[in-house]
């Protein structure tokens, strides 16, 4: 998967141009996250996940939406990893195939912002809100599947809080998309 790669240059870009930029001009950046993170249903999630993209962000909105997406891509993909490790459970197996799929659909929304521009604008960006709802509604599927089980409650508390904070991630990227215009 490239993506994450592509995560790891921008965040290494971030550190570069904070280092780099005025305080001025990456405190705006910053304020620009952070009252953009005051709109979605989860403002303090945002804000911690996506305030150091404030240098890459720079107060563009189509920025946000890609680090949001990416933020959310970079996570879904650890947590895929840590369900696979306790897959041998039935329950987790169904899972982490809803999972996989939202890994699926963050990656294809991921591509499809990058290749978002005017003349596709209106049928990429119904694909990008149809993907990432799929996505948020595969981890209402997972947590759905959990309840009810009999699950070591450790391993239980671990893929809980990693599936309800993947929701609520994928919720803000939604968010961010469908500001875009």
């Amino acid at each position: 998967m490239e993506f994450p790669c592509v995560l790891l240059l921008l965040a290494i870009a971030a550190a570069a141009a904070a280092a780099i930029s005025g305080g001025a001009s990456a405190a705006a950046d910053v304020d620009f996250v952070q009252r953009s993170c005051r709109s979605t249903r989860y403002p303090v999630v945002c804000d911690r996940t996506l305030t150091q993209y404030a240098a890459i962000v720079k107060g563009r909105p189509r920025h946000l939406a890609a680090a949001a997406i990416g933020a959310t891509l970079k996570f879904s993909t650890s947590s895929a990893f840590v369900v696979r490790r306790h897959a041998a459970v039935i329950a987790l197996r169904d899972c982490l195939q809803t999972l996989d799929d939202s890994v699926e659909m963050l990656s294809q929304s991921a591509a499809e912002l990058r290749r978002l521009g005017p003349r596709s604008y209106r049928r990429r960006r119904t694909n990008l809100l149809t993907w990432l709802s799929a996505a948020v509604s595969d981890h209402t599927t997972c947590l759905d599947g959990l309840s009810g089980t009999q699950i070591d409650r450790h391993v239980r508390s671990e893929v809980e809080w990693r599936v309800l904070r993947l929701k609520e991630m994928t919720s803000i990227a939604l968010h961010f998309v469908a500001r875009l215009r």
